[in-house]
């Protein structure tokens, strides 16, 4: 990822500049299922259900931590 800022005052009043950033990105699951695998402990018996939600697809957001100045 690349930023370019150009940060420019005309009354020349500015010294310095902060910049704070978020940034989202999109995951998706490589070996994504239409089923859940549900275990049973008592009966050791293992059952495929189909998904009540599709979770194949996620988003991520991510705040700036770090203090960018110019």
């Amino acid at each position: 990822m690349l930023v370019f800022v150009d940060g420019y005052d005309a009354s020349g009043d500015s010294k310095y500049y902060r910049y704070e950033y978020e940034k989202t990105y999109k995951i998706i699951a490589p070996k994504w299922s239409f089923k859940d695998m549900v275990a049973n402990p008592i009966i050791y018996q293992i059952s495929f259900l189909k998904k009540t939600k599709e979770e194949k697809t996620c988003y991520n957001t991510i705040i700036s931590n770090t203090i960018i100045q110019t």
